[in-house]
C-alpha cells in the first residue's frame, strides 16, 4: 500500500470532492445526472457542525479519497430500522478511479470509524447498490454485516440498496 494522508475536510477542497465524487460513482455506473447535492454544497453545516466528520485522504499532492458520516436521523431509510441516536450513517466513501485497490479506502474507513467512536457513536449504517459487489465486498472485509434490501424511488429512477450495519461496541 501507498501512502495516503487523511485530513478533515477544509475550504477550498469542495471542487475536488464534487469531481472525485462524479468519476467514482461514473466508474461504478451508479452516477445519475442532475441529483441535488447539498450536503457538498456545505459540508461543514451538513457534517461537520452536526456531529459528523467529512474526511479527504491524500496521495502526494491530489485529493483521492473521500468518505464521511452523519447521524442516522439524516438518512432516508432510518425510519425503516431501529436506529438510535448513537447510530451514525456511514456516507460519500469515495476512491478516485484510478487509485483504487491500493488500500485508500480502507485508511480512510479505518480513520472515520475512529472519529466516530470518539463522537460516541456505538454502530454505523450504510447503503450501497444491491447489484455493487465491489462495494459490497469492500464492506464486508471492513465488518459491515448485510442486514438488508431495500428498494427506493427518486430522482426518476428505481435503487436496488443493500444496507449495512456494523456495531462499534466491543
Amino acid at each position: 500500500m501507498t501512502t495516503l494522508d487523511v485530513r478533515r475536510f477544509r475550504d477550498g477542497d469542495g471542487p475536488r470532492v464534487r469531481e472525485l465524487n462524479e468519476a467514482a460513482l461514473r466508474s461504478a455506473g451508479d452516477y445519475i445526472d442532475d441529483v441535488p447535492e447539498p450536503d457538498l454544497d456545505d459540508v461543514p453545516g451538513h457534517y461537520l457542525d452536526r456531529n459528523g466528520e467529512f474526511l479527504v485522504g491524500r496521495h502526494g499532492d491530489e485529493l483521492v479519497a473521500t468518505g464521511a458520516y452523519h447521524h442516522v436521523d439524516e438518512w432516508s431509510l432510518a425510519e425503516r430500522f431501529d436506529f438510535d441516536r448513537r447510530t451514525a450513517e456511514l456516507t460519500r466513501v469515495r476512491v478516485d478511479p484510478d487509485h483504487q485497490r491500493r488500500g485508500f479506502g480502507r485508511a480512510l474507513y479505518q480513520e472515520l470509524e475512529y472519529r466516530a467512536r470518539g463522537d460516541g457513536y456505538h454502530q454505523i449504517v450504510l447503503d450501497t447498490g444491491a447489484g455493487n459487489a465491489a462495494a459490497r465486498s469492500f464492506y464486508e472485509s471492513l465488518g459491515f454485516r448485510f442486514i438488508g434490501e431495500e428498494r427506493f424511488h427518486g430522482f426518476g429512477e428505481t435503487f436496488d440498496l443493500a444496507v449495512y450495519r456494523k456495531s462499534l461496541i466491543g
